[in-house]
């Protein structure tokens, strides 16, 4: 943990106020709900709560399964993180997702790219062919699903699969 050098009394409701520049390097905007957790050390620690990163172990058994049978790399993010990969990926867990990444799910539309084209799913560009899927819950936006290729063109079976997924999820998180 490291400190920012920054102290904030709190008022008499409870309250503390979050400094503009950290809410800005961490992306938290007017509305967003924030997670507490106490540490071991008693510390208290504020995280970004994130309704997909609940079902974090059913994410990962997800893609995990669709990676046994179609064998390609398989994503899924919330709307600042990669949450849950399987394939050759792996190193791509929990790293932040690109501003470009993060404005096409923000456009809430399903995507394929069967050519193979430069994506830039985190900060570094990756060639492939994707789809993508996203996940919206009552009305919200809070995360996508992908299928990415190296070696071929994504297939119309394969994108399915990211619909029903992404179906799943969104009836799982609305009840």
């Amino acid at each position: 943990m490291k400190s920012t050098g920054i102290v904030r009394k709190i008022d008499s409701l409870g309250r503390i106020v979050i400094p503009k520049e950290i809410r800005n390097n961490m992306h938290i905007k007017v509305g967003d709900d924030l997670e507490i957790y106490i540490n071991s050390n008693e510390d208290i620690i504020l995280r970004k709560f994130s309704n997909i990163g609940n079902v974090s172990l059913l994410a990962k058994d997800i893609v995990s399964a669709i990676n046994s049978i179609i064998n390609e790399n398989v994503i899924i993010t919330d709307n600042e993180r990669v949450i849950a990969v399987s394939g050759y990926m792996k190193d791509l867990i929990n790293k932040n997702i690109s501003d470009e990444y993060s404005k096409l799910i923000n456009e809430r539309k399903q995507i394929i790219v069967k050519n193979m084209v430069d994506i830039k799913l985190i900060d570094e560009e990756i060639k492939g062919s994707y789809g993508m899927v996203p996940i919206i819950v009552n009305g919200q936006l809070i995360g996508s699903i992908v299928i990415l290729s190296e070696n071929r063109s994504i297939r119309e079976s394969e994108f399915d699969i990211l619909k029903v997924i992404s179906s799943f999820f969104t009836k799982y998180l609305e009840e």
